[in-house]
């Protein structure tokens, strides 16, 4: 099942196979790309996000199991690392520093993880609030968006520094680096933030409906998704020119990222994936 409108090319998933034809792009062989496999764990309890560390491994957010996890590329899980200060783990990177460091949504507050697995810090303030999303900046600090009504975004170095910017920004869902060296978020009430690694803010209103996701493209613009029953992608410059792509067939897409053809893809909530081709 296939649907293109303008650039956008909707991919439906079937019998753990991502298909599609050839008038968008060269099919992968039979056999050597597109194959899906799952895997389960006792220790898996709504893992979160996940993402590659210095060891090799991915690591994830446990989120309902309060822990941190880190599995091999092989499939091995290994026992999930638990500590009292670990409560409702949302996002997950990986440090300047060769360590994780992750958001405790339910603890309000920004934790750190070895390699070994060894909590090595908990860093607590007034201004982290529900925290979700987390990302290495450019300035070599850690970035984390504040998911409430009164939202904001936070900054923590690696020695536990906490700042503060864009006080007001409500519901920010996702936090990433741009391709102009600036942090970027955006809010499910359609608004658009991008703060400065010295803090100056300019926010972009009515940019979207119930917007989430939010990555950097090849063509140096942020990309976004419009999460409606008739969704759309959403491609914004650095100076806040919006253009939106409909994306007929795709509900409620909620995730994206650049591609290794030059393309983007996203998820959606009807379980389909989606590629937008970029200028």
């Amino acid at each position: 099942m296939r649907h293109t409108y303008r650039a956008v090319t909707v991919l439906a998933v079937a019998a753990a196979t991502l298909t599609a034809g050839a008038t968008a792009w060269a099919a992968p062989a039979a056999g050597r790309a597109g194959k899906v496999r799952l895997y389960s764990a006792r220790v898996f309890s709504s893992p979160r996000a996940m993402v590659a560390g210095p060891d090799g491994a991915l690591w994830y957010a446990n989120y309902a199991g309060n822990s941190i996890g880190r599995m091999t590329t092989s499939g091995h899980v290994k026992s999930a690392f638990h500590a009292p200060s670990i409560k409702r783990p949302v996002g997950i990177t990986t440090g300047p520093d060769g360590a994780l460091w992750f958001t405790n949504s339910a603890g309000n507050s920004v934790g750190r993880i070895t390699t070994a697995g060894t909590i090595t810090g908990y860093y607590t303030d007034p201004s982290i609030t529900s925290p979700e999303q987390i990302t290495t900046g450019p300035d070599g600090a850690l970035w984390f968006d504040n998911d409430v009504r009164t939202g904001s975004v936070g900054r923590i170095t690696t020695t536990g520094q906490v700042s503060t910017y864009g006080a007001g920004i409500s519901w920010p869902n996702t936090i990433t680096a741009g391709p102009d060296g600036a942090l970027w978020t955006i809010s499910y009430t359609g608004e658009i933030m991008r703060i400065t690694t010295a803090g100056h803010v300019t926010t972009f209103t009515g940019v979207g409906d119930n917007t989430y996701g939010l990555a950097a493209g090849p063509d140096g613009a942020m990309w976004f998704c419009n999460a409606v029953t008739a969704g759309s992608i959403g491609r914004i410059t650095t100076t806040g020119r919006v253009t939106t792509f409909p994306a007929s067939g795709a509900d409620s897409p909620g995730s994206i990222t650049a591609g290794p053809d030059g393309a983007m893809w996203f998820g959606t909530g009807n379980a389909l994936v989606g590629r937008i081709t970029t200028p």
